[in-house]
């Protein structure tokens, strides 16, 4: 085991090394189509970042040919200034200059707020984004630069930063401290100093504060040591750690050192690989950072193996266009501890969660053979199963035959004393096909009904004269193959019986049963009563008539129907059965006629009257239209205590007789209506008229007797006023009655809307005399259309009277708008009065004025509705009292073409 995990190790490390080193002799801009991109805050070889890349150079090389990965470094320790951070921008910004990658992947919350900024600027803002993130805040952009732990206050928080950005997806892969502290508590009771190792990059130092604070506060008998790369040196630290005594542990997090060789700055981070071999201290980490092939215990964190699902299917749904968009975290952590480390370290494995993991931990005898095991109890059971199975089932087999036994035994004795004639026959075949019988076997019953069984068995159906042969050996074949019964009625002509025949393959093989029981007297009486019902349903018919009983004892009811007869009722009482119970057939009475029903009968059961006739709806299966009857019903029979037993009564279907009345109703109403609306209107046509010819006569005569020329003006323009309003009511009826009588013309013409409603407006300012401002809003460019223009502008100008009208100061706004390209919405708004909400409905009715010392009709908005609503179009009304009011309709049209 322990030989795997270093060949897998080795295995994994050598993929990395060589597929890192692919930005050098690779590049993005050589064709490829599709590549994710790595920033790693920290130098390659990091142990932390390899959780990270290998993974995804994996997955890229095993499982998707169609993308690469490209992985850049920053090596944070050597970015100090922002000049250096502009370099490293620099360097990214020259070698990825062509397609921008699929993903960028940041190892590191440093790389995330150094570059952030950068990279939406090269590649835009929605650049999918994957941080790895130690921690679960991002600092200022300085304290990365200066390597110093930020304050708490100054933190940023990073599902806030989630919410901000669209594009981030956070994979969080936290340092367990305080957690991993406890383990090495628990493991190492007598422990009285800890080691802990970082370096002075931004990371460790936030790590550093932090462990500090959980060993003051939660652990304060534990001395504490800090131990920083660059302030001490790696052979200072071997020579401590191997002087260590056995009440210390060490905690490693991360030791890179900054080491110059000639003009040029090294980082080396490999220290930890050798540690353990310096030191017979417990040596503890807070990653998975290969602890099988570095001699280290272990410690609380997530196991690699999670971080890699967990990542490569981050990546995968990325890759394939979804957008995560959330803060998500590898599972669980646990505690993960080398097996054989503790073994060596003699460490105790006591008070440890049940779900640890261990690394090289030997099998045990159920981990190695458990699925021998399995296998032999599995075996070992479906043959003891198998044993006990065909026990019973002999067991059952015994008790048939007995039981079969007794039963022929009983049979044979059944077969003597029953009433019923019984034969067996045995059917002789001849090349395959059944040609004959032989009787073998009669009951004394037979001998009665037909002669003695002498004359009968050994005897072959050919000798015995029979008629249909032929057929009657293919019908016991068919019984034979398919195990069936066959019941016929056979006519025994010399004794003149009808029998009924029951055919039944036998137990014995190759030999059927036959049952005959005698029903001469039953088919006679069938006989007589098929006459009797036959003259009776034809009668029945003749009337469609539906004759019933009522049986009130056992609450059922029998309908004599005849089936081909009497549709009808179909819905109302079952053919396959004769008789129903009560309740079944109310179910199937109407609702709304159920109770009157109900009350009927029971005024007859009680004696109240002597008979009923009730109408009532019923509502057939399946059907969606009721069907009306008439049922008459009297008592049949009463009982010792005089209360009705059975009621008669009979069914006629009403339906047609119904829709008849139902047709002369609706006429006799529609004439009713049509003479007080011919009423009505003659009455308010003969007012309206009367109101302006009694002015003209009027007026007529008094202009003929006055000499005063400023009266005979005055009289002369009240006439023209009322000769006006007269044609206007006249040209109103016709339009009306043109309207009804679908005569009313519309012809359509090409035109410019926005030069129509320009000249409209001109000419129907010169009709307001007060302070009014007659406005039309353009608000649509050139509209060229065809429409109804006569019909368009007698609605316009009828709903612009009418403002004029109403309209003391202020202004008449109208204007159009397209509205979804077959209609023209118009509006007409006024500062006028305003309508009242409880008479807005009304506005559009014949002879409503809401003012009735206005001149009008009050016909012009009943007009326009129903030129509006003939055209297919809307007309709606929105008015406050006091603030105006706004008439609005749709008017249909179609596009025109612009003549030069």
């Amino acid at each position: 085991m322990k030989r795997w995990y270093h060949l897998k190790g080795l295995f994994l490390l050598v993929v990395f090394l060589i597929i890192t080193t692919l930005p050098s002799y690779a590049s993005p801009d050589g064709g490829e189509n599709s590549y994710v991109l790595i920033i790693n805050s920290y130098t390659e070889s990091n142990p932390w970042s390899r959780i990270f890349t290998a993974p995804v150079y994996e997955q890229m090389t095993t499982d998707d040919e169609s993308w690469t990965a490209y992985t850049e470094n920053m090596d944070l320790m050597l970015i100090k200034t922002d000049a250096d951070v502009e370099n490293f921008s620099t360097y990214l910004s020259r070698k990825y200059t062509g397609t921008p990658p699929s993903l960028v992947i940041l190892l590191g919350n440093s790389a995330y707020m150094l570059l952030r900024d950068e990279l939406k600027r090269r590649w835009g803002k929605d650049i999918p984004l994957l941080v790895c993130a130690e921690k679960d805040f991002i600092a200022p952009y300085e304290y990365y630069l200066s390597k110093e732990a930020c304050p708490e206050e100054l933190q940023i928080n990073l599902s806030e930063m989630v919410e901000t950005f669209h594009n981030l997806t956070i994979l969080y892969v936290p340092e367990y401290i305080s957690e991993t502290v406890n383990l090495i508590k628990n493991l190492k009771p007598d422990m009285k100093r800890l080691i802990f190792l970082a370096d002075k990059r931004y990371i460790s130092a936030q790590n550093k504060r932090f462990i500090q604070d959980v060993m003051e506060n939660d652990f304060p008998d534990i001395e504490l040591q800090l131990i920083t790369a660059g302030d001490t040196s790696t052979d200072e630290l071997i020579s401590l750690l191997s002087r260590v005594d056995k009440r210390t542990c060490v905690l490693y997090y991360s030791w890179i050192l900054l080491n110059q060789q000639g003009n040029r700055d090294i980082l080396s981070s490999d220290t930890y690989r050798m540690l353990s071999s310096y030191t017979d201290a417990p040596i503890f980490t807070l990653n998975d950072m290969g602890i099988v092939e570095n001699g280290m215990v272990g410690g609380f964190f997530y196991p690699e193996s999670n971080i890699s699902t967990t990542l490569t299917g981050i990546v995968s749904d990325i890759l394939k266009g979804k957008k995560l968009h959330a803060v998500i975290t590898p599972g669980q952590p646990r505690s993960v501890l080398n097996y054989q480390v503790l073994m060596q370290k003699n460490i105790p494995l006591f008070d440890l969660p049940s779900d640890a993991i261990f690394y090289m931990k030997p099998p045990s005898f159920w981990q190695q053979y458990h699925n021998h095991v399995y296998a032999g109890s599995g075996v070992l059971f479906v043959f003891i199963l198998f044993l006990c199975l065909r026990i019973k089932s002999l067991n059952k087999l015994r008790i048939f035959h007995t039981r079969e036994i007794a039963f022929m035994r009983n049979y044979r004795q059944l077969i003597n004393c029953m009433p019923i004639s019984y034969m067996k026959q045995q059917i002789l075949y001849e090349g395959g096909n059944a040609v004959d019988y032989l009787i073998v076997d009669v009951n004394p019953e037979f001998e009665k009904l037909f002669d003695r069984k002498t004359h009968f068995l050994n005897k072959k159906g050919s000798e015995l004269s029979h008629s249909r042969l032929v057929q009657y050996m293919q019908a016991c074949s068919l019984i034979l193959a398919q195990n069936k019964q066959l019941s016929v009625q056979y006519y025994y002509e010399p004794a003149e019986h009808y029998l009924n025949v029951l055919i039944i393959p036998s137990s014995t093989p190759c030999c059927v049963d036959l049952f005959m029981s005698d029903v001469t007297e039953v088919v006679k009486a069938q006989q007589v009563l098929r006459s009797l019902n036959k003259k009776l349903s034809m009668s029945l018919d003749v009337v469609n008539i539906v004759p019933w009983k009522w049986d009130l004892v056992q609450q059922t009811i029998l309908c004599e129907m005849n089936p081909s007869g009497n549709t009808g009722f179909s819905g109302l009482f079952d053919e396959s059965k004769l008789i129903a119970p009560a309740s079944e057939y109310f179910a199937k009475i109407y609702e709304d006629d159920r109770g009157k029903i109900e009350e009927a009968c029971k005024a007859l059961l009680l004696g109240h009257v002597d008979k009923i006739k009730e109408e009532y709806r019923i509502l057939p299966e399946g059907e969606d239209e009721l069907v009306w009857v008439e049922t008459y019903a009297t008592v049949e029979k009463r009982g010792e205590d005089g209360k009705p037993t059975s009621l008669i009564g009979s069914v006629i279907d009403i339906t047609d007789r119904k829709k008849v009345e139902e047709e002369l109703l609706n006429a006799k109403n529609k004439a009713e209506e049509s003479n007080r609306l011919k009423s009505a209107f003659l009455a308010n046509m003969s007012h309206e008229i009367r109101t302006p010819l009694n002015a003209i006569v009027g007026f007529s005569n008094i202009l003929a007797m006055t000499d005063d020329a400023e009266e005979k003006e005055e009289y002369v323009h009240i006439i023209e006023n009322n000769n006006v309003l007269l044609l206007q009511l006249i040209n109103d009826i016709l339009d009306l009655s043109k309207i009804e009588a679908g005569t009313l013309d519309f012809i359509y013409s090409d035109v410019d809307i926005n030069t129509m409603l320009h000249e409209l407006e001109v000419s129907m300012q010169s009709r307001i005399t007060n302070h009014v401002k007659l406005i039309f809003e353009r608000k649509q460019e050139d509209c060229f259309v065809s429409i109804a223009k006569s019909r368009f502008m007698q609605v316009l100008i009828n709903l612009i009277t009418n403002a004029i009208k109403f309209t003391e100061e202020g202004s008449i706004r109208f204007g159009f708008s397209i509205q979804d390209g077959e209609m023209l919405r118009v509006y007409v708004a006024d500062t006028g009065c305003g309508i009242p909400p409880e008479k807005q409905n009304s506005v559009f009715e014949r002879f409503v004025k809401l003012n009735a010392f206005a001149q009008g009709t009050g016909l012009g908005l009943s007009i326009c509705r129903m030129i509006i609503e003939y055209l297919g179009g809307e007309i709606w009304v929105e008015s406050e009292v006091g603030k105006g009011t706004t008439f609005g309709f749709t008017f249909p049209y179609k596009p025109a073409t612009v003549r030069e």
